[in-house]
């Protein structure tokens, strides 16, 4: 069936009224329609994807496939009620993988509010993937990231979870990375020693920190 606009208004709302009739009710969720559709629809990709060997045509695929969940997870958002939903956060995932940072942050903050658990397959919390994932993004992109305001956000919404020491120290690092790259040197360098502490031996951010500090120096930055 073509992704006509009444097809799009009727997963959107459609996915809404079952989020809320299973948490008003108590139904399960083996008895939500449109959501097995979605499972479903999640198998077959992932099904295209392991056929996928390049990474790079991984993303551009799965780029493709969130188009057709946007509907489907509109409407659970707005229905409010945190039920569990292996869809949502299987698409959580392509998303940052996808380089869909603004998506995957907006769909994270959903999921962290209602403690929402990431499938079984991923092995780590949302929290825990939010904050190394995109950090391992910024790490590995050239000058093509977020926005440090994005990032920003990712550490407030992380904050206050239980992680290991070694990620939240690659997600403070990929911010001072963010603020290096604005010019922000004194703030980067800050950004950089808290990675320190929080990992001595991995965070790889030493030479970092003493470069950062001669700009911020030049750049006259430093509290005198």
């Amino acid at each position: 069936m073509p992704n006509t606009p009444a097809k799009k208004h009727f997963e959107r709302t459609t996915a809404e009224q079952q989020n809320k009739e299973v948490a008003e009710h108590g139904r399960t969720r083996a008895n939500a329609s449109l959501y097995e559709l979605q499972l479903l629809k999640i198998a077959q990709h992932r099904g295209e994807l392991r056929a996928i060997k390049s990474q790079e045509k991984k993303a551009e695929r799965k780029r493709d496939f969130i188009d057709t969940y946007r509907d489907y997870i509109d409407g659970v958002i707005a229905s409010d009620t945190g039920t569990e939903d292996e869809v949502v956060m299987t698409v959580f995932v392509w998303m940052i993988d996808a380089g869909m940072i603004v998506d995957a942050v907006r769909l994270a903050e959903y999921a962290l509010k209602h403690n929402l658990p990431m499938p079984d397959k991923f092995r780590r919390d949302c929290a825990t993937v939010l904050a190394e994932e995109i950090a391992d993004h910024v790490l590995r992109s050239k000058n093509d990231f977020p926005d440090v305001a994005l990032l920003l956000q990712v550490k407030t919404l992380t904050d206050e979870r239980d992680m290991h020491d070694q990620v939240r120290a690659k997600l403070f690092k990929a911010i001072g990375v963010a603020f290096d790259a604005l010019g922000n040197f004194a703030e980067a360098g800050n950004y950089y020693r808290r990675a320190l502490e929080l990992d001595p031996k991995g965070s790889g951010v030493k030479k970092m920190i003493e470069r950062a500090d001669r700009e911020a120096e030049k750049a006259g930055q430093l509290a005198r």
